[in-house]
């Protein structure tokens, strides 16, 4: 599961990035193209998939933008849930999985009110710990991204959350 942490407001953040889709201006969209989170994503999964058999279980990719991890996964062999707030995002997603011939339950919707979506956890550790006392985080990382300095000054900070039940 991934969430892109913010300290600012979610009203301001959605605002900013319908407008930055709609510009079609998405550096934050281009992570997997550097190496060093290429690497990162797939060490990961790899010890994450190591002695399962398929399907290898659920993914909920948060904030999931035009899809490319959420479509990843689910090419890996993971059953994946995307939600982001984003129309334009939540379009592409859906035409890169088609494109790709893979399924994504994507969704258009708020990540800080997924019960709405009838979907679970939170933005960041202490949500997700306080949200789901019955789930234990077994892994966070950050993602090792170069982000454009507007979003290190927003206070992104996009991070990778493993979790298991009990």
């Amino acid at each position: 599961m991934s969430a892109a942490t913010s300290r600012g407001g979610t009203a301001p953040a959605v605002t900013f990035y319908r407008i930055a889709y709609w510009l079609g201006f998405t550096p934050w969209e281009h992570g997997l193209a550097q190496p060093a989170v290429a690497r990162q994503i797939a060490a990961m999964l790899d010890r994450e998939e190591a002695g399962r058999g398929r399907p290898l279980g659920r993914a909920l990719d948060l904030g999931c933008g035009s899809g490319i991890h959420a479509v990843e996964l689910a090419r890996r062999g993971w059953q994946v849930t995307g939600v982001d707030a984003v129309p334009k995002a939540v379009d592409q997603a859906r035409r890169r999985a088609a494109e790709l011939g893979v399924g994504v339950d994507f969704r258009l919707g708020d990540v800080t009110n997924l019960a709405a979506l009838d979907l679970e956890p939170g933005l960041d550790r202490a949500e997700i710990e306080r949200i789901y006392p019955q789930w234990t985080i077994t892994d966070e990382q950050a993602q090792d991204a170069r982000l454009p300095w507007f979003l290190d000054k927003l206070g992104a900070a996009p991070r990778w959350y493993r979790l298991r039940r009990g």
